[in-house]
């Protein structure tokens, strides 16, 4: 029933809505905790909690498509490729700044920024 249901939505628009709905349930989370924690004890969790989920995550994706990194810019493409597909088709950056030590992309659109806006934890963020 469920795949019936899937088969009707496109794949681009399945994309969005999945990439949404991970992004407002880690922003739930993150209301919560703002609330009962502070924005200090928040983000000292979240650096630890993120810094080692995409270590793993990212460590897996550089094996699966078998690329190496020789420079800062292999890493941060690879790296712009990763967060386009774990935030989804509205991640918009752009390259600011491109040496083999030294890369600085600019986010124009992030969707957990957009989430983090709608569920009014953005200024507290």
């Amino acid at each position: 029933m469920a795949e019936a249901i899937l088969e009707r939505i496109p794949a681009e628009k399945r994309w969005e809505m999945a990439a949404q709905s991970f992004a407002n349930g880690c922003m739930g989370y993150i209301q919560v905790l703002l609330g009962m924690i502070g924005k200090e004890k928040l983000a000292k969790i979240e650096s630890k909690m993120w810094s080692e989920g995409m270590r793993m995550s990212f460590q897996t994706f550089i094996k699966e498509l078998n690329m190496p990194i020789e420079d800062a810019v292999d890493a941060a493409n690879l790296m712009g490729v990763f967060a386009f597909l774990s935030l989804g088709p509205d991640c918009k950056m752009e390259r600011v700044e491109e040496s083999r030590n030294r890369v600085v992309d600019r986010y124009l659109n992030c969707p957990w920024w957009e989430s983090a806006k709608q569920f009014g934890i953005a200024a507290q963020y």
